[in-house]
């Protein structure tokens, strides 16, 4: 079974946006100390995952969440540490396995393409996604 990874920005990309912060009822946001590029995938991902949600009928199978949103805080540190460590030297199946935990994963090569073009291309949200079909 063939995996490919949407990169949809390069995530080692230096901006100097402003960072958002994402709060939950009655929670202070865990994101105010990440880097930039971090906040933005973070940031967008409760956006996608929301969205997804909202619009489950356009897919053909479920689209599974990232496990970044179900991990305790000390494992969500861990990979958002890994996350920071990765640059263009890093192997290309280490990158697979530190940004997995950020993807979101679709069943359905066709339903990677519709949330792409839902979440990228008309919405302007960075995300990672990937199909398990070709």
């Amino acid at each position: 079974m063939a995996l490919f990874f949407s990169w949809v920005q390069d995530i080692t990309e230096d901006t100097n946006e402003n960072t958002d912060t994402i709060t939950g009822p009655g929670e202070k946001s865990e994101l105010e100390h990440l880097g930039n590029m971090e906040n933005k995938i973070i940031h967008d991902m409760p956006k996608v995952h929301k969205w997804v949600k909202d619009h489950a009928k356009l897919f053909n199978s479920a689209v599974i969440a990232p496990q970044f949103l179900t991990m305790e805080k000390e494992e969500a540190e861990s990979a958002l540490e890994q996350l920071n460590s990765l640059s263009i030297e890093t192997d290309p199946d280490k990158k697979e396995e530190i940004i997995y935990p950020f993807t979101f994963i679709c069943n359905d090569a066709q339903d990677m393409k519709t949330l792409l073009s839902e979440i990228v291309d008309k919405r302007n949200l960075r995300v990672f996604c990937m199909s398990q079909s070709s």
